[in-house]
């Protein structure tokens, strides 16, 4: 359990990096963007196209935030 508390943790550091890099629009190609992204994408995208579209605003990195900190606390 503890495993698993500390690898959300992780991973939840990982969505706010990722949020934090789009607002300075990195280049794609970079291979620590594309990492970043690839682990973030599998639980951001499909929040995405259930999420209404708030004019630009994304707001799933938050709403997988939550989420995450909801499992922990249950863990």
């Amino acid at each position: 359990m503890f495993l698993l508390a500390n690898l959300l943790t992780i991973y939840g550091y990982i969505i706010i990096a990722r949020a934090l890099i789009s607002w300075i629009n990195p280049n794609p190609y970079n291979p620590l963007i594309r990492i970043i992204c690839a682990i973030t994408d599998p639980v951001l995208v499909p929040l995405r196209r259930l999420l209404p579209d708030l004019g630009g605003l994304d707001i799933s990195p938050f709403v997988a935030l939550v989420i995450i900190w909801f499992v922990i606390s249950l863990i």
